[in-house]
């Protein structure tokens, strides 16, 4: 074999070898509390958490998770501490700070919880506006999409850190509703309330159907490169009938 195949083959060996993660680097994310999809104590961290974990450790990462509330998981991604932050669905501003792949970790079905004893006879709603038009008391929690598009519609909205003092504020009858995701709002009502609370809450049609995503940091310097290499074992796995 002549010396410039050689020199070649070893340029492009370098190449490969660049490109691959070595087995066993650690990639962080920031999170937060979201059962049954992501939580500390939850089975695998939850649903997406376990989603995660296999499509990084397809790519030859081992994946770690820091816990924290949502409005730090998000401040800390988009200055960079962390490469990305899952589970966030897209908003025009979101669009603008963060990065989006092209695979979606779910589609979320967003509905308003509220208290079967506060109205007996339903609540029926179509849309936020309808919010406005029956002068709900809202509580929401921080950083969560509604949040921009409530207040866009002139509706108050009782803004708190966590779940946990959400629905203590919707139990106690000091706001009429929570906007939640309906799997979500199902797991956490009994975490936070009580074994068998839930049926204590009567539920919306959708307000809103939503994609939900990992999100990545625009000033981290390695993740558009990681995130095109997330969508391509995304679709991968998806096209193997592994996801």
């Amino acid at each position: 074999m002549s010396m410039k195949k050689l020199v070649i083959m070893f340029a492009l060996s370098l190449s490969l070898l660049a490109s691959v993660p070595a087995m066993g680097e650690t990639i962080v994310f920031a999170t937060g509390e979201w059962a049954p999809f992501i939580g500390e104590t939850l089975p695998d961290y939850g649903l997406h958490s376990k989603i995660i974990t296999k499509v990084f450790t397809k790519m030859g990462y081992e994946v770690k998770l820091d816990f924290m509330p949502w409005k730090r998981t998000y401040q800390l991604t988009k200055k960079g501490d962390y490469i990305a932050t899952f589970t966030w669905s897209k908003t025009p501003e979101r669009d603008e700070e963060m990065f989006y792949p092209k695979n979606e970790l779910s589609l979320s079905k967003e509905v308003g919880f509220y208290k079967k004893s506060k109205f007996p006879d339903g609540l029926t709603l179509t849309g936020l506006e309808d919010i406005k038009t029956k002068n709900l008391k809202v509580v929401g929690i921080a950083s969560y999409w509604y949040e921009k598009a409530l207040k866009d519609l002139g509706i108050k909205v009782h803004i708190v850190s966590t779940g946990d003092l959400a629905w203590k504020m919707l139990n106690g009858g000091r706001a009429d509703i929570l906007i939640e995701n309906y799997d979500v709002g199902n797991a956490e009502s009994q975490a936070f309330l009580g074994q068998g609370k839930n049926a204590e809450f009567g539920i919306t049609a959708p307000l809103k159907t939503q994609h939900m995503y990992l999100v990545f940091s625009r000033v981290h310097p390695k993740a558009k490169e990681i995130m095109a290499k997330y969508d391509e074992t995304v679709a991968a796995m998806k096209a193997a009938g592994d996801l």
